[in-house]
């Protein structure tokens, strides 16, 4: 089975449902394009001998603030046209002074860009901490590994990924489902359906079942058709299967002590995330 926390939302890129936060990015790029707007129509209309195309830097610096790095770039690039145009209604036209507040605008907005990339390194390291943090307790909460593994993919459900199975080898060689986990309870269902109608066969060529006989990891970027194809063991298993909704997927194998006793399935979907 193959493939990022949980708006249902209407299709985007890819054909996969746009996330909030990237609906909420447009957004606030449109507000910081508009404000840039504001302040160059006040500049050439408004108000007559004023120059405010230094006030373009705030549009980047703002985007620094609460939008990403891509974002702020962008802004920071309208934000300097705008002040090379401004030249012409402000009747300075590449004199001195008008390089002069053109180029502040661009060096600020590099600056912003930096400050955009620092802030969103610094939020994927408290994410990457708070998610340590809170595996650790999950993985310290009970004495069953079952159990413990059951926790760790709701877990990784909520914050890692849209979907998280669990497979663990038994002693006769056969694959047993540990765990499927969805924020989406409708959807969590769905999945068990699956797996209990088709149980996963220890001989499929792509899937946890590969990555359990090889103990190797299998990176999915792209799910396509074909694979789920291999994966399935009929044509209500495919049917099944495209049910999910998955485009990415990541799964590695559970080793200890150099012996593979399962896997765990990482998977997107509604999300849009790739792998």
């Amino acid at each position: 089975m193959k493939s990022t926390r949980r708006d249902e939302e209407p299709p985007g890129r890819g054909g996969r449902p746009v996330r909030g936060r990237e609906r909420n990015e447009l957004l606030i790029l449109a507000a910081l394009f508009g404000w840039c707007m504001v302040i160059a129509l006040i500049d050439a209309l408004v108000v007559d001998g004023a120059v405010l195309i230094g006030l373009l830097i705030t549009g980047p610096l703002l985007g620094a603030m609460f939008a990403s790095s891509r974002i702020t770039a962008i802004v920071g690039g309208f934000a300097v046209v705008l002040g090379v145009l401004l030249g012409l209604a402000d009747d300075m036209f590449l004199s001195a002074d008008h390089i002069v507040r053109f180029g502040i605008v661009g060096l600020g907005s590099g600056l912003a860009v930096v400050l955009a990339r620092t802030r969103e390194r610094l939020e994927a390291s408290r994410a990457r901490y708070s998610l340590i943090a809170d595996a650790g307790e999950v993985l310290g909460s009970a004495l069953d590994y079952e159990i413990t593994l059951i926790g760790l993919a709701r877990l990784c459900a909520h914050r890692l990924s849209d979907w998280c199975f669990v497979f663990v080898r038994d002693d006769s060689g056969s694959i047993r489902q540990v765990a499927a986990a969805h924020a989406d309870p409708e959807r969590q269902r769905q999945a068990w359906e699956l797996l209990f109608r088709y149980p996963l066969d220890p001989d499929r060529p792509e899937g946890p079942a590969k990555v359990i006989r090889s103990g190797e990891p299998d990176l999915q970027e792209h799910v396509s058709d074909s694979l789920l194809e291999a994966i399935a063991a009929d044509d209500e298993n495919l049917r099944l299967l495209r049910a999910l909704g998955v485009r990415s997927a990541m799964i590695v194998p559970l080793n200890v002590r150099e012996q593979t006793l399962g896997a765990i399935a990482f998977a997107s979907a509604e999300s849009g995330r790739v792998y």
